[in-house]
């Protein structure tokens, strides 16, 4: 579950069915390991559940045009460019700095990647 490197150098995410309760755990223990709550969705397991068909149906156009979508695909936006950063830090061959971001790192903060 969660983000998988490969022998080959690459990244996949595995995924497995669970209950809503056992989303809303894996948000309180890991975090990282829910891309919806790393991506700035903070709507519980049962909500997630609920709201599937509608948001199944919106698209990124629809979501850029109103006021209420263009600020989570900001968010998603932010968490992508994190995400591809500390990826990126890994990769290369300067030692990680104990998790914080230095210069030249995307700004803004995101609390479940901050220590």
């Amino acid at each position: 579950d969660g983000l998988n490197p490969s022998s080959l150098g690459q990244v996949s995410w595995l995924f497995k069915r669970i209950t809503a309760a056992e989303y809303d755990l894996a948000v309180c223990s890991d975090p990282s390991s829910c891309p919806y709550f790393a991506m700035g969705d903070l709507r519980s397991g049962r909500q997630l559940l609920e709201d599937f068909a509608a948001d199944a149906r919106r698209t990124v156009r629809q979501m850029a045009e109103s006021s209420r979508g263009s600020p989570v695909l900001r968010r998603i936006a932010t968490a992508l460019e994190h995400k591809c950063w500390r990826l990126e830090h890994r990769l290369s061959s300067e030692p990680a700095d104990g998790g914080a971001a230095p210069a030249g790192a995307p700004a803004g903060r995101i609390p479940w990647l901050s220590g």
